[in-house]
């Protein structure tokens, strides 16, 4: 009797231990994990400064909206307006005040005096929807010291662009393809600071006045940017996974 209960017994712990390891297996990769997207409105205000202008650079204030349908993927829209179109002498390239310098002496002689101030394109009304994926997070930690969360995002979209003209040029509304690549920190579950290296690729951007005061037709070109931003999510309190 002695002998059968010890093999009932091992016979239940053997059972009772298959149980848990079946269980386990079944079990997420991560358990109660912090969603900081999912279901959540994301409101965005930002600054987006071109760097790969010839004649005129852009700083654009903008603002975001995205609502998160899953932890990975959102949709949206952002609007925003160029610095450039409220003072463009202030956003003018090197190159272009190099070309006035250059073309100044004898501009005056035949115009009475008056500075010439070349021709050229800015950034005004900037609008545009999107979807963002988010396909890497996780946590960041320096040193065994948990900082926040962190997670990798690339967005395309598709808006329009009205091509401010300065000093003779006319201005233009353009169709744009909106593609970025960025980070995301979250010092905190209801706030990120961003940051996105961004293209605006125009189909049809008109091109600005060359030196001798042509005018190249309208093509495809790329605007290549940077994104500084602080995003506040609502609600407050994220949702945590199984």
């Amino acid at each position: 009797m002695k002998r059968l209960a010890v093999v009932l017994l091992v016979l239940l712990a053997s059972a009772d231990a298959t149980a848990k390891v079946g269980g386990l297996s079944d079990a997420p990769n991560i358990r109660h994990q912090v969603l900081l997207r999912d279901a959540r409105h994301e409101l965005t205000p930002a600054l987006t400064y071109t760097f790969t202008d010839d004649y005129q650079r852009n700083l654009i204030l903008q603002i975001g909206y995205l609502y998160h349908f899953l932890d990975w993927l959102a949709v949206g829209a952002e609007i925003g307006y160029g610095m450039s179109s409220v003072s463009p002498d202030k956003f003018k390239t090197g190159l272009t005040e190099d070309i006035e310098r250059e073309v100044n002496p004898e501009y005056q002689q035949g115009h009475q005096g008056r500075p010439y101030s070349m021709g050229r394109t800015g950034f005004g009304l900037v609008a545009l929807a999107k979807v963002v994926f988010t396909p890497l997070s996780g946590k960041l930690i320096l040193f065994g010291k948990y900082l926040g969360h962190v997670d990798v995002n690339g967005s395309l979209g598709l808006g329009t662009i009205q091509f401010k003209g300065f000093d003779g040029m006319d201005s233009a509304w353009k169709l744009s393809l909106f593609l970025a690549t960025g980070l995301r920190f979250f010092p905190h579950e209801a706030v990120s600071i961003d940051f996105e290296v961004r293209d605006y690729l125009a189909f049809s951007q008109p091109i600005n006045v060359t030196k001798d005061g042509e005018v190249n037709e309208s093509q495809a070109r790329n605007n290549f940017a940077i994104m500084f931003g602080l995003s506040v999510f609502l609600p407050v309190g994220a949702r945590t996974g199984p």
